[in-house]
């Protein structure tokens, strides 16, 4: 119930120009259950990723609700509850396993758990991003993995069917986000603390655990190779080792700081090229780590709770950590949504044992908590409302300004009908990256707006001196051209569109409407018919295709 009042304003969300447009609005693949659909859906790497199971979800809820974005958050928010729901049980059983099955402690601090996990504002955009459906669905198999783990090594006398369940679970959460590669890991975790049975047997132990590594190494190599195909991936010169080691230190500080201080959150923490990879945040972000890992070998003994807590925060952590770089940020508050159970359930049963004593007391410091933390998800959730609230709040808060968010931030106000605005953020962006095409790009379609077509063709094509291969300002230069007369520069144009991205349909409605300019009925029918064969939900391409087809007396 908690987590579900933070999460109240999600109603009035919609979707964002953060992936959602690609991944969901203009994505055709995930309009029908078709064997073309399904071919795209379970063999190919679009976002970058082998998801299936994410495109299935994305799949089924256009079919429940079309475009209507309510139903997308809705079942992110179903999704996250019954993680919460799931985040209950687990941190019983494990603290039951751990202070024995009589111990009064273990259900106030797995309810701690629960609500902290729910309501911490660092999970807002695992939930409130439509695309980030992966996060919280592979969490749901996640957990559900490590809870059928927990029955099966609880009980060696039970059938390994447990263990079957339990690979099933975890090759549904690799189906649904790589980032499930470290569930291996996190159950060698949970064999050390709290089932202890790496001390009797840890060869048997390690043995059984080869099945669950052969789909690690097949998703990893997956990944990588699909980030590749799609550009998402920066050169590693560019990234040079001591970069990506020591921003990799600076990750793991950042997520116990954001747990510990939630404040200034951002959809967007950008890789700064630039920047000394030994500054002294990277430098007291090292030296804190290595005093963490230093005080939980310490610990290991005494206190092996402290050790796999943070040894599980280490492990579960280690595929976003930029080592093998993913994308083009340096950090992301999507992967904090399982990596910081651990630390979580430590501070949780700490202080249920603390004040075990004191029940008042420990309500009392719960509901404070709880109000607290759910009005910071409460105003989370109001950022990810629409893109120009979005990306007010990255150009507000982060600490190092980012061209990216700087054109994203145009593209919204341009949208919303704020050409002048537009033109602001993109000229901010253009002082911190003359160099990127896409700022030039979203110029010069405010610049159209503006009514200035000379300056906006000059804009798109230092778009496309800068990046040849990049469709849209090829679209728009099409669009430009023809509102001033040149029909024949717009054909080329919008073929040159067509040919970078066959799956464009508005590249293939500004081919159609240039035939059209020239005369060329037939033509500028076939360019509609693929225009709505991509989105069949626009009006404008539909009632294009009508137009055409009645040219042609065509009834």
């Amino acid at each position: 119930m908690a987590t579900l009042l933070a999460y109240l304003p999600l109603g009035q969300n919609g979707f964002v120009s953060w992936d959602d447009m690609d991944t969901i609005v203009r994505n055709g693949h995930i309009r029908d259950f078709g064997p073309a659909s399904l071919k795209w859906i379970f063999t190919s790497a679009g976002a970058g990723y082998w998801i299936p199971l994410t495109w299935l979800s994305l799949d089924l809820d256009y079919h429940l609700g079309g475009l209507n974005p309510q139903i997308y958050h809705w079942d992110n928010l179903f999704l996250h509850l019954v993680n919460v729901t799931l985040v209950f049980w687990l941190a019983h059983r494990i603290l039951q396993r751990a202070w024995g099955p009589a111990a009064e402690c273990s259900e106030p601090a797995a309810l701690l758990t629960a609500i902290l996990f729910g309501i911490h504002p660092l999970h807002v955009e695992s939930v409130a991003w439509a695309t980030e459906r992966k996060d919280v669905l592979y969490g749901a198999f996640y957990l559900a993995g490590l809870l059928a783990y927990l029955g099966y090594a609880s009980d060696p006398q039970k059938p390994k069917r447990k263990l079957a369940y339990c690979f099933l679970f975890y090759l549904l959460s690799l189906m649904s986000k790589p980032m499930a590669v470290s569930f291996p890991f996190a159950l060698l975790v949970l064999d050390y603390w709290p089932l202890r049975r790496l001390a009797h047997g840890a060869k048997k132990i390690f043995f059984e655990k080869i099945p669950f590594f052969i789909p690690l190494l097949v998703t990893a190599a997956l990944a990588v190779s699909s980030q590749e195909k799609t550009g998402a991936t920066p050169d590693l010169q560019i990234l040079p080792l001591d970069f990506r080691v020591m921003n990799a230190f600076h990750s793991l500080a950042f997520y116990a700081q954001k747990l510990v201080l939630p404040f200034g959150f951002s959809a967007l923490y950008p890789i700064v090229l630039k920047s000394n990879p030994f500054s002294v945040r990277n430098l007291v972000s090292a030296g804190l780590v290595a005093a963490a890992c230093a005080a939980a070998w310490r610990a290991r003994k005494q206190r092996p709770y402290w050790t796999a807590s943070w040894v599980y925060y280490l492990l579960t952590l280690a595929p976003a950590l930029g080592i093998v770089q993913v994308g083009s940020h340096a950090a992301a508050d999507r992967y904090a949504y399982l990596t910081t159970l651990s630390l979580i359930l430590l501070f949780s049963a700490c202080l249920a044992a603390g004040w075990g004593k004191n029940r008042s007391l420990f309500t009392l410091f719960t509901l404070g908590l709880s109000l607290f933390l759910g009005a910071l998800t409460w105003r989370q959730v109001e950022v990810w409302r629409d893109s120009i609230s979005l990306w007010e709040n990255a150009v507000r808060v982060s600490p190092d300004p980012s061209e990216i968010a700087f054109s994203n931030l145009g593209l919204a106000y341009r949208e919303a009908g704020r050409p002048g605005e537009a033109l602001e953020a993109f000229d901010q962006g253009l002082a911190l990256d003359p160099g990127m095409g896409a700022l030039h790009y979203g110029k010069g379609l405010a610049l159209s707006d503006e009514g200035d077509l000379e300056g906006a063709v000059g804009e798109y094509r230092r778009s496309i001196a800068l990046d040849p291969t990049y469709s849209p300002p090829h679209a728009n230069l099409c669009v430009a051209y023809q509102r001033l007369g040149k029909y024949d520069e717009a054909v080329a144009e919008a073929l040159e569109a067509v040919r970078l991205d066959a799956h464009s349909a508005q590249a293939y409605n500004n081919l159609g409407v240039s035939y059209g300019y020239k005369g060329r009925i037939g033509e500028a029918l076939k360019a509609f018919q693929q225009a709505v064969a991509l989105e069949p939900d626009s009006p404008m391409y539909q009632g294009n295709l009508a137009a055409a087809t009645s040219m042609l007396k065509k009834p």
